[in-house]
């Protein structure tokens, strides 16, 4: 990969591990979905290096990201980033008021 991007290669090592968890428990349902979520996150880790690399484009990790989410964490996430946007907004209106304020009384 080119790019100042370095993660050491996590996205091998979680592949790695889920797939020693699903030959060592072949049977067992819960290691197997546990191995799974692993796959997918080493996938969605890798499609996201590879953006950050310079490797690919803006965006190509978007789908194996959303598999890696559930339906609303993309939502929540977002509704974070605008209550905090509206925070600073709003800090900066008050700011911005209290200092038009001093400006009149003077």
């Amino acid at each position: 990969m080119s790019g100042e991007w370095d993660d050491d290669w996590v996205h091998y090592k979680l592949a790695g591990y889920a797939e020693r968890v699903m030959e060592r428990s072949p049977t067992n349902a819960l290691h197997l979905a546990f191995a799974a979520k692993l796959l997918r996150l080493s996938e969605a880790l890798k499609a996201l290096t590879w953006e950050f690399s310079g490797d690919c484009g803006e965006g190509d990790a978007d789908a194996a990201l959303r598999a890696m989410l559930e339906p609303a964490d993309e939502l929540n996430a977002a509704i974070e980033l605008a209550n905090a946007s509206a925070k600073q907004l709003r800090d900066a209106l008050e700011r911005a008021n209290s200092g038009a304020s001093r400006l009149k009384a003077s």
